[in-house]
């Protein structure tokens, strides 16, 4: 058979359709360009970069990581690494097809090579490039997952490579993830680990959530692991407070030095408020504390954990701490807040150490007992609905309020004196001194018939 003269192929060009761009994260898709002869075609990469990450000279990606963290960095470069590598196959693809094809008995079109190159689809992921593949999904800007979320995602993306290096699976499929592997890699983490199970349950939920985007974006045929059943238990245990009393002697105590006495008030806070400390910090008086038309105050935030919006009552307690910073609640770094708290929880000879989570957990204690609901409650705390109860609806400002006119008599505003304490008050007023005392007269003379 003769051979047919093929028109010429230029070389495939990489290039981001700008007017693709997504308004919020800034990032516009890669495609890889097949021209042969006066035809064209466009294919997807599956890449996106921002204007500022494509190299337009180079035509590829590039790192841009001034301000970030170094772990933010080092997985920008990561992942700079992984695009550009998955950028050159695509056109090793598109050559590979071209050079199968022009030597053949037909007419060769750019249509063609796109659908050889669609024929012969990528190569299967291995478990690691899909967990990279998941990190920046969710790193985007418009996931708005905090930092901490994501550095816990990197310790356990270092926790699944040691095993998978550790059994001599580095190379290991995504797809070939199933039940046992799982089982397998949860019983390491237990007994080679040290883990606890709600340690163990973390990873293998990352895990879980990296195998469901796989399946999600195409990269798998199925979510083998959605149905896991976990092997190691949890033990449930109620919540730490510290109790009232011990609430109102670190609120009366005068500490020797004013930094003691300003993370005390800044625990305080979050224990009359039920903020997290990263919301804390964010706190903002004349942004957050609003009064509504019958003169109640409110705190009215978004937690920066769950995105969940919440209105809580600004008690006489906390409201009084906001007196006495008229500039703005003090403000620590976290090493150094924890510290303070140790010296305090150890001055006061509290029975519970004092931490940033135990001031959410004594909040929800407090107003528990002063007999809000429990669905008033979370409301106030800013949880997730989910975490709360699927069938709680969202609790309006109305309903706390109410709860709050029905309750403000029994709110803890003081701890009650103690028997000596009234004592001493008694005697400095003349008339219940005189009084006490002709009962004690009385008693005696009682005792001695």
């Amino acid at each position: 058979m003769p051979h047919i003269p093929q028109p010429r192929m230029q070389p495939p060009l990489l290039w981001r359709v700008n007017n693709q761009t997504d308004p919020v994260t800034g990032k516009a898709p890669i495609y890889v360009r097949i021209k042969v002869g006066p035809q064209r075609r466009e294919i997807a990469t599956g890449i996106e970069a921002t204007e500022a990450e494509w190299d337009i000279d180079k035509h590829e990606v590039k790192a841009i990581v001034k301000g970030m963290s170094a772990d933010r960095a080092e997985a920008q470069r990561e992942w700079v690494q992984d695009a550009n590598a998955m950028l050159l196959e695509w056109k090793s693809k598109i050559n590979s097809a071209w050079n199968r094809l022009k030597d053949g008995p037909t007419y060769v079109t750019a249509d063609r090579i796109k659908r050889e190159v669609a024929a012969t689809g990528t190569r299967p992921l291995t478990l690691l490039e899909l967990a990279d593949l998941f990190y920046t999904n969710i790193s985007r800007p418009a996931e708005g997952k905090a930092e901490n979320t994501l550095k816990g995602f990197r310790v356990r993306r270092r926790v699944l490579e040691e095993y998978l290096r550790s059994t001599s699976q580095a190379g290991l499929l995504a797809a070939a993830v199933d039940l046992p592997w799982v089982r397998k890699f949860e019983r390491w983490g237990v007994d080679h680990k040290q883990y606890t199970g709600s340690t163990a349950r973390k990873h293998v939920n990352t895990l879980q959530q990296i195998i469901s985007f796989g399946a999600h974006e195409g990269k798998l045929s199925s979510n083998t692991i959605a149905e896991y059943q976990f092997q190691v238990s949890i033990q449930k245990r109620d919540p730490l407070y510290l109790p009232e009393a011990e609430v109102q002697l670190l609120a009366t105590t005068e500490f020797c030095r004013e930094g003691l006495a300003r993370v005390a008030d800044a625990w305080l806070f979050c224990a009359y408020t039920g903020l997290a400390y990263v919301d804390y910090m964010r706190f903002n008086a004349q942004e957050h504390v609003h009064t509504d038309a019958s003169g109640v105050k409110w705190i009215r935030m978004t937690r920066q954990k769950s995105k969940v919006k919440f209105s809580m009552l600004l008690l006489p307690e906390a409201e009084a701490i906001l007196s006495r910073y008229r500039g703005g609640l003090p403000r620590f770094s976290n090493q150094h807040f924890n510290e303070e708290l140790k010296v305090i929880s150890a001055v006061c000879y509290l029975s519970v150490p004092l931490t940033v989570g135990l001031a959410r957990h004594t909040f929800s204690q407090r107003i528990r007992d002063m007999g809000f609901s429990d669905e008033v409650t979370a409301s106030m705390a800013g949880h997730d609905p989910k975490t709360m109860n699927l069938h709680y609806s969202r609790i309006r400002e109305a309903r706390i309020a109410a709860e709050y006119e029905k309750l403000r008599g029994a709110l803890p505003v003081a701890a009650p004196p103690t028997l000596a304490q009234q004592l001493l008050t008694a005697m400095q007023n003349p008339e219940q001194a005189a009084l006490l005392r002709q009962l004690i007269l009385g008693q005696q003379d009682r005792d001695a018939v």
